[in-house]
């Protein structure tokens, strides 16, 4: 890989007591130096530096960060108003993979990160064995580093490599069906908050019902604040983790097209993703009336149904191989 690339660290020091999770953290990422990848974290500014340019800088120049969140990191005014709406703002514009990690307990679920999936769900590192704790540090690395090398090309500009040496493909379509499985339970929890809204600007407008996408672009201007809020909500699943989903899914089936042919239902999930992501970036991001994102019948590129079980299935039956128990 020709040029370096940076991981952001964000973190809270409230949180690093009892466990140095950061100390921990780098030390997973250490090996990634090889693929001409490294860390950075506050503590790597010189002393007697401004420190916030040097931030800044960071931020500008990561590709990924992760974020080591707890109730320090929640209770800190200068990561709640600064660092979290920068790096929100350059996973929304520059593609930036954002991968919080939830090290101890706190109020997550209410926070700005609540609409993005936690890499460990909502169980805290804390709470788990040490060895539990080394296989998630282990597999978020993983994570931060092959989200880096996708965004330089250095997958997608080498395709011998989804065919030369016996790539992991089974470990890809694992990955798939996560990515998968945190864009439903967002599409779920914002299907949830749409109706509700819905509902309630229809009966204090006396308006009917019409396509979700249209309703809210017709009505967007007659809001009220608190209604408003809540669209805003709505939209940062969008902005958040669905589209971070249907990204990483996308650049794994372009970077392994082996895939397609391992399972081929993924070549309909593939034509549906293009169709997505083309919308967001082309209408959703410029149109602020907009909170939901719909490619379907009416575009002809429908969510393949059958995935989720394809998938299922296929792993299901790899996992029985490994064991011996086929």
């Amino acid at each position: 890989m020709a040029d370096h690339q940076t991981i952001f660290i964000s973190y809270a020091r409230a949180d690093m007591k009892p466990t140095d999770w950061l100390s921990r953290l780098k030390r997973h990422l250490a090996p990634l130096r090889s693929h001409n990848i490294s860390p950075w974290d506050d503590s790597q500014i010189a002393p007697g530096t401004e420190w916030r340019p040097e931030i800044d800088r960071a931020l500008k120049d990561a590709g990924a960060a992760i974020l080591l969140v707890g109730p320090g990191y929640l209770a800190s005014d200068f990561i709640v108003t600064v660092e979290i709406p920068r790096l929100l703002e350059a996973a929304r514009t520059a593609g930036v993979r954002i991968l919080p990690l939830v090290v101890r307990h706190c109020l997550y679920e209410t926070s700005a990160l609540g609409p993005f999936q936690a890499f460990n769900g909502l169980k805290p590192l804390a709470g788990l064995t040490r060895d539990k704790q080394d296989e998630i540090l282990r597999d978020i690395s993983k994570e931060a580093d092959e989200a880096l090398r996708r965004r330089s090309g250095a997958l997608a500009g080498a395709p011998q490599a989804a065919t030369a040496g016996a790539p992991d493909l089974t470990g890809m379509l694992a990955r798939i069906q996560r990515h998968l499985s945190d864009a439903h339970k967002a599409y779920g929890a914002q299907c949830k908050r749409r109706n509700d809204l819905v509902a309630a600007m229809k009966s204090r407008l006396g308006v009917a019902g019409m396509q979700y996408e249209r309703f809210f672009i017709r009505y967007y201007t007659q809001m009220t604040e608190a209604e408003r809020f809540e669209f805003d909500q709505i939209r940062a699943f969008t902005e958040g983790p669905m589209v971070n989903a249907n990204r990483a899914i996308l650049e794994i089936l372009k970077s392994y097209p082996a895939l397609l042919h391992e399972l081929p239902i993924l070549d309909d999930l593939q034509q549906h993703l293009d169709f997505w992501i083309n919308k967001y970036e082309r209408v959703f991001v410029k149109t602020p009336g907009m909170c939901v994102l719909y490619t379907g019948v009416e575009d002809g590129v429908p969510f393949p149904g059958g995935v989720d079980d394809a998938l299922a299935v296929r792993l299901a039956k790899s996992r029985a191989k490994a064991t011996g128990t086929e």
